[in-house]
């Protein structure tokens, strides 16, 4: 993980670029990028049939891979309430680094919701919850319904991923199989 934030932060040149503000797929797919433009955007791959256990040769485009959303194309990335219009937003990288190292951390997860949070707004004023302090945004998420934790959910589970499927025959019976490489932890 250290060894791909310093590539990233080696490559990218814009001084405003906050490697601990992008989201896991913004991440994702740089790291594709840079890989696919410095050594090279095919990769050759060798695994194992999950039905036969026979091993499996080939070679993938990078540059093939697609970000794929959901099915349910309904828009969790806003939460209505009390006249007010809460904006969400992917979690950072920060706290994916935090998702990896600390799986089991309960406290983490009201991090991972207050990182979720973009923007607020009420009527014509736009307030960014970067510039709210800890204890205001608690405030705030105490006030929200009970609702916005299931909302929350469906925001995280609709989020679009990064895939690349790769298709072979199966060499002890021609069968027709797929491969899928997906997420930062397939690529």
């Amino acid at each position: 993980i250290l060894a791909a934030e310093q590539v990233i932060n080696n490559c990218v040149v814009d001084e405003d670029f906050d490697i601990d503000r992008i989201s896991i797929i913004d991440f994702t797919w740089i790291m594709i990028a840079i890989r696919s433009k410095s050594v090279s955007d095919r990769i050759e791959l060798t695994f194992k049939d999950d039905e036969t256990e026979e091993e499996i040769k080939g070679r993938i485009t990078l540059d093939n891979s697609v970000l794929v959303y959901p099915e349910d194309k309904t828009d969790y990335s806003k939460i209505e309430h009390d006249g007010a219009t809460i904006f969400l937003k992917q979690p950072g990288w920060r706290t994916f680094k935090k998702m990896i190292s600390q799986p089991e951390n309960s406290a983490l997860q009201f991090e991972i919701m207050v990182d979720s949070f973009d923007k607020l707004v009420m009527g014509d004023e736009v307030y960014d919850f970067a510039e709210f302090d800890q204890n205001e945004i608690e405030e705030f998420i105490d006030g929200l319904p009970d609702t916005a934790g299931p909302h929350l959910e469906k925001f995280y589970l609709s989020s679009p991923i990064l895939r690349h499927e790769f298709k072979y025959k199966r060499p002890s019976d021609g069968a027709e199989r797929q491969f899928t490489i997906e997420g930062f932890d397939g690529f």
